[in-house]
């Protein structure tokens, strides 16, 4: 289950937290469930973590930083770091390590929804660069020349457990199977092969993107596609859209995404 376009689900809000509209869709299941959507929705829709690590040069003390990821149909966090960061030489020497997200929050921070995943970061073997680089490029193709000409090489983030506060007193632990939501190999097949369709469908992205208040005439572009919904790049920026895509074809992604914001 996710955030659905039919209102479907309802938030009951956290005390002190005005839910974004995205968020006000959560909630009229039992209250593990609210949780488990609210952890999914972090993990999902918001690109970029605070990573802590184990740090080699002062041993004991854990080190902070903040990195953009994108999921792997596994949905295991894919990071590009370089050789040079603090925060891979920590990874080389010690591959524990977690990573929060949290929703973005006027007032309050501690009301916040947030999600911790304890987790072990290994490099990804030198025959799973090009696909996660594939991937990884749709994201943030900016970052594409620190791969190419920096050295900057790929780690896989491997979750062991979450955990979930969802506001002042409401807080728990879950493991992966009940956050993590991985899709077979026939569905991420055809999502790739949907993906690479609907870049020829240049006057539906221009629509999609203005739908989405993208700058006048600039096409936008499918990064990602799961069951649960599809990423969106406009230009830096990125956007999920939560759908139901049981079907991954290239007609079943257009109607849903029109059908959503209303697409002429």
């Amino acid at each position: 289950m996710g955030l659905r376009s039919d209102g479907t689900t309802q938030c009951i809000p956290i005390r002190g937290w005005t839910p974004s509209e995205e968020w006000a869709k959560i909630y009229t299941m039992s209250d593990t469930e609210n949780q488990i959507e609210a952890a999914r929705h972090l993990l999902r829709g918001r690109f970029h973590a605070i990573l802590s690590t184990a740090s080699a040069r002062y041993e004991g003390h854990p080190f902070g930083s903040l990195t953009p990821y994108c999921l792997e149909s596994r949905e295991n966090p894919l990071l590009l770091l370089s050789h040079l960061s603090e925060h891979t030489r920590n990874l080389d020497a010690d591959p524990r390590c977690a990573f929060t997200l949290m929703e973005e929050h006027e007032g309050d921070i501690q009301q916040a929804p947030r999600l911790t995943g304890q987790a072990a970061a290994y490099p990804l073997p030198a025959e799973e660069q090009p696909a996660a680089a594939r991937r990884y490029f749709r994201y943030y193709p900016a970052a594409r020349p620190y791969y190419e000409q920096l050295g900057f090489r790929f780690y896989r983030l491997e979750p062991l457990r979450f955990y979930f506060v969802g506001g002042f007193g409401a807080a728990r632990w879950f493991g992966t199977d009940r956050i993590l939501r991985p899709v077979d190999d026939s569905y991420e097949d055809a999502a790739q092969a949907v993906i690479q369709e609907l870049e020829d469908e240049t006057p539906w992205l221009t629509r999609l993107a203005s739908a989405l208040k993208h700058p006048a005439g600039k096409p936008a572009a499918i990064a990602g596609l799961d069951r649960d919904g599809i990423d969106i790049r406009l230009g830096d920026r990125l956007h999920r859209l939560w759908l139901d895509l049981p079907d991954p074809t290239r007609r079943a992604v257009m109607k849903a995404v029109s059908a959503r914001l209303k697409l002429a």
